[in-house]
């Protein structure tokens, strides 16, 4: 699996966290949207570090863009700008466990079940949340319709 690594200093518990995930990283200077090497990732880790706001910024263009699973490292005092920045991204907190770090990786790549849509003609029922379309217009239902 290949990775988009983008580091804020040279960690050596990253690196050893992305070894142990099994990770091919490749490690990127930059978050812009054209970069190729993030295009071709399976996942996108971020550390985060000075200028978060910015780098939260670019993961929710990313993230918007390719759908591509993102996992933050990130200190204590980036959780209040993680919680309010709308990204959808993972995180791990550091220090860096090696072993959460795999766990939440594999997690975000494995392949989900799909939702089972129930179709007939122009109606469409979501059967595991229950939301309905007609014609491609939701239906307004109440719980036990």
């Amino acid at each position: 699996m290949n990775a988009a690594v983008y580091y804020d200093a040279d960690s050596e518990d990253l690196n050893d966290a992305l070894a142990l995930a099994n990770l091919n990283a490749t490690a990127i200077d930059d978050l812009a949207i054209d970069n190729t090497t993030i295009r071709d990732a399976d996942v996108l880790v971020v550390e985060l570090g000075h200028g978060a706001l910015r780098q939260l910024r670019e993961i929710i263009r990313i993230e918007e863009s390719f759908g591509l699973p993102v996992i933050l490292v990130a200190a204590t005092e980036h959780l209040a700008l993680i919680e309010n920045s709308g990204a959808r991204a993972e995180f791990v907190l550091l220090p860096l466990d090696p072993v959460e770090f795999r766990i939440r990786v594999r997690r975000m790549v494995t392949e989900e079940p799909g939702e089972e849509l129930l179709t007939f003609k122009d109606l469409e029922l979501n059967p595991l949340n229950y939301q309905a379309t007609l014609a491609g217009e939701p239906m307004d239902l109440t719980y036990m319709e």
